[in-house]
């Protein structure tokens, strides 16, 4: 079982407009990572 590391824990969101920033910020690292993905399989598929 993973034990959380406190020092490296995020502090609590405290407003709505700090929670707002986040989902912004995770709503482009997953586009990021899934345009990333789309390029390895591209790239994958033209080997063959």
């Amino acid at each position: 079982m993973l034990k959380m590391d406190h020092k490296k824990s995020m502090p609590l969101i405290k407003n709505e407009d700090e929670l707002s920033k986040c989902i912004e910020v995770l709503r482009t690292k997953r586009q990021n990572i899934h345009e990333q993905i789309l390029k390895t399989i591209k790239s994958e598929y033209k080997k063959r």
